[in-house]
């Protein structure tokens, strides 16, 4: 029997602390050190930058998942935030709100649900045809595949 895998393998997230670090270049970097929901005890660190007249696009996705937009002034706008990810962050788009997530898990379950059913609908079908080959061949109704067995 097949189990369900979803195609999008999003975690949910917390932020714990964030920390903002000047470079001698004019850019900062961002430290967001977060946990996941179910392992709490775990912290995981992400690292952006941002400069003048640069802005990391992986940030940006990180506060478009927690609903914020502009630019990013204070730590505590971020600390016990909720957000999902995916592939530790690399891109922009491993970011999503948990509504988002939640809705693709969603689909994808929705998705599996009826490839399953269309997979037990063509078995019983094969097994159907199989057993009026079989009545075909003996003569003898056989309802499953062990009673054509046992007719040969």
């Amino acid at each position: 029997m097949r189990k369900f895998k979803p195609t999008f393998e999003f975690t949910a997230c917390r932020i714990n602390a964030v920390s903002f670090e000047p470079q001698a270049d004019g850019f900062t970097t961002i430290s967001v050190t977060y946990s996941r929901v179910r392992e709490p005890e775990i912290n995981w660190l992400a690292e952006f930058m941002e400069g003048p007249s640069f802005s990391s696009g992986r940030l940006q996705g990180l506060l478009s998942a927690i609903g914020l937009a502009g630019e990013l002034t204070d730590a505590n706008q971020l600390i016990g935030r909720y957000f999902a990810i995916k592939d530790g962050g690399s891109k922009i788009d491993d970011f999503c709100t948990l509504e988002y997530a939640s809705a693709c898990l969603q689909a994808d379950r929705q998705a599996f649900d009826a490839a399953k059913a269309y997979a037990d609908e063509c078995a019983a079908e094969e097994e159907a045809d199989a057993a009026m080959e079989a009545y075909l061949r003996t003569g003898i109704e056989a309802y499953s595949r062990k009673a054509s067995r046992r007719a040969d």
